[in-house]
């Protein structure tokens, strides 16, 4: 029996074993992940057949960079991450990914970060790139808004000694205050992508710097916001060249199906132009590379 089956007919045992009560809710619910899991098998059956060749991308250890979706034995799995007290969402897999990505930064484009809220991720990116001599001399731009939102993140404080600045205030000193010597290399403006949520009078973002090797989105779950930053950056992405780590990509696997959750629908919308590579188990994270046109 193939995969897909196995998976089909074990949603089947669980739709019919359900009560009358939420019987349409849960029916739609056990179908969504049916599809879920399909997909990721597809996507997964595609990465091992090698059907589109990567170009020649090699880490400062001489690693080629390869595709791996889903897959148990992920060429970061064995790496060991410094320990990082800064409050945040990311998995062990995602600590792991960011230190071993940031590996094969070449020196010949920009690194630049989207939403790192306090700084966790911008702490292992920050502190991989330090070890990666193609950073000599080089910084990390990160923006963000940087506005507080006290309905989703003073929970995130609990245990910690990081007063809450208050709805709507800048969290900018307490993320530069986070990431310590580390600021030496990071550059960080206070810019919106688009209207959220208390940001509506910050100015928008915009990239006047040289062309994009690595961006990392960390507020992309939503098409508006997506858009936005493809508006703002895609004219300095590189065929074949730009990575693009989207941390929220697999949200759109949440089930019950949440509608702002367009992760997948936005990466759809750009076809042949964003190639997934990766796909982190157990994690949020997948990347792209950019195979669009040159815009040069």
């Amino acid at each position: 029996m193939s995969i897909g089956n196995r998976v089909y007919r074990k949603g089947l045992k669980s739709i019919l074993s359900l009560s009358s009560t939420s019987w349409i809710d849960r029916f739609s619910d056990e179908l969504l992940r049916i599809r879920v899991s399909i997909q990721e098998i597809l996507r997964q059956r595609e990465a091992r057949g090698q059907f589109i060749v990567l170009p020649e991308i090699f880490s400062t250890k001489g690693e080629k960079l390869v595709r791996s979706i889903l897959e148990s034995n992920a060429p970061w799995d064995g790496i060991e991450v410094p320990r990082c007290d800064i409050p945040g969402m990311l998995t062990d897999s995602e600590k792991k990914y960011y230190c071993y990505i940031t590996a094969f930064y070449s020196g010949w484009g920009e690194i630049v970060e989207l939403g790192p809220w306090l700084g966790l991720s911008t702490f292992f990116v920050g502190s991989s790139l330090l070890t990666n001599s193609n950073f000599i001399d080089r910084k990390l731009y990160v923006f963000d808004d940087f506005t507080w939102r006290t309905s989703w993140m003073d929970k995130w404080l609990v245990g910690t000694d990081i007063v809450s600045p208050g709805n709507h205030a800048s969290f900018q000193q307490i993320f530069e205050s986070q990431l310590g010597d580390l600021m030496k290399n990071i550059i960080v403006e206070r810019r919106k992508i688009c209207d959220y949520d208390g940001n509506e009078d910050l100015p928008t973002l915009d990239w006047h710097g040289g062309p994009i090797e690595l961006l990392v989105v960390d507020c992309g779950r939503s098409l508006a916001v997506n858009d936005a930053w493809w508006t703002i950056f895609s004219s300095r992405f590189v065929p074949d060249k730009t990575l693009i780590i989207m941390q929220d990509w697999q949200n759109h696997k949440r089930v019950p199906e949440v509608y702002w959750e367009n992760t997948k629908i936005f990466t759809d919308s750009k076809g042949q132009q964003l190639d997934l590579i990766h796909e982190v188990k157990n994690a949020g994270i997948a990347t792209f590379l950019y195979r669009g046109a040159s815009n040069a």
